[in-house]
């Protein structure tokens, strides 16, 4: 048995707790689902841990960790609609997430697997010494620096520093006028790669790859006359891309590429927990329904991405908390 644990709202948690009502009705003992939106509004949280594991209880349900041996977690904080509850919600979530980075079970994915992605040029820089091709990429923080670089001649994006989503929009005239304001906001910007996407999802060793044709800077937000088709991941690539998730302990990872005209692959980033919804339902669910089958492997049959628990356990406490 397996465990999903976030938001029920959260895009990629809704999607796949959907998916699976619907295409594994008769699977439904297989997993369970802990609802942090049930972690918010219960009148009695409990957390405690023994020589056993983990145990949660919320209101009247209860989950014995015991009982997992894989989780899929995105424990992604979301402020509460009331304020009185925010410390709860914190300390809950810290404390989840030492537990999912620290104990012996399969996690999909760990709090810090893959953290490079948290900050921009950092892990474009990392993607690069690794021997992947990437995007010239510049933080500016000065107007007059940024203008000895670049020209607003569609030769330039810019987009977010950190991981939180951002839209990638060119450098144009009206943005180029507005460069100025680095000195008071630092910005992110890249160099503008030709040519069709690729976003590979990356499960354990298994690729699952959408081609997406674009006349648009970012085809996330404007869909219009996108062009969607399955692809293969060149074979040399695709093992470069393993054995870099493998060590960063990536168990599932959203990989963005731009293929150029010369069939060249500019890698873009490694999501470390991706939002994999918006490609799943132009793959026919393709993609849920190898994360649910990953997830429902034997204890045997998932060993290969197993880890020896932490020497220490610290990071749970040892006595009951209630956090009501």
């Amino acid at each position: 048995m397996f465990l999903i644990i976030g938001y029920h709202n959260e895009k990629a948690i809704e999607h796949f707790v959907k998916v699976l009502a619907e295409q594994k009705q008769a699977d439904a003992d297989k997993y369970h689902f802990l609802n942090l939106s049930d972690v918010e509004t219960a009148a009695d949280v409990q957390v405690s841990y023994d020589a056993d594991d983990l145990l949660v209880k919320i209101d009247d349900r209860q989950f014995d960790f015991t009982n997992y041996h894989a989780i899929y977690a995105r424990c992604l904080y979301q402020a509460p609609a009331d304020k009185a509850h925010v410390l709860k919600m914190v300390n809950f979530i810290f404390l989840m997430h030492n537990y999912l980075e620290f104990c012996d079970k399969v996690v999909v994915n760990r709090p810090c697997a893959g953290n490079s992605n948290y900050t921009k040029l950092h892990h474009v820089t990392k993607l690069q010494a690794y021997g992947f091709s990437v995007p010239e990429t510049y933080i500016f923080g000065s107007g007059t620096r940024a203008k000895q670089v670049m020209q607003p001649n569609g030769d330039w994006i810019s987009k977010g520093t950190s991981s939180i989503r951002t839209r990638a929009v060119e450098l144009d005239e009206k943005l180029y006028a507005e460069l100025y304001q680095l000195t008071h906001v630092p910005s992110l910007f890249q160099r503008h790669i030709r040519g069709y996407d690729v976003r590979l999802h990356l499960l354990g060793s298994q690729p699952l790859a959408l081609k997406i044709e674009s006349p648009n800077v970012d085809y996330r937000y404007n869909t219009t006359g996108n062009q969607y088709q399955r692809v293969d991941i060149p074979p040399d690539l695709l093992k470069k891309c393993i054995d870099y998730c493998r060590e960063e302990e990536l168990l599932f990872a959203g990989i963005d590429f731009k293929v150029t005209p010369t069939g060249e692959w500019v890698m873009l980033e490694i999501n470390n927990t991706p939002g994999y919804n918006f490609f799943d339902t132009r793959m026919n669910y393709a993609i849920s329904m190898a994360l649910f089958d990953f997830l429902s492997q034997t204890h045997d049959q998932l060993a290969p991405f197993r880890r020896e628990p932490a020497a220490t356990k610290t990071f749970i406490p040892p006595e009951r908390r209630t956090m009501s």
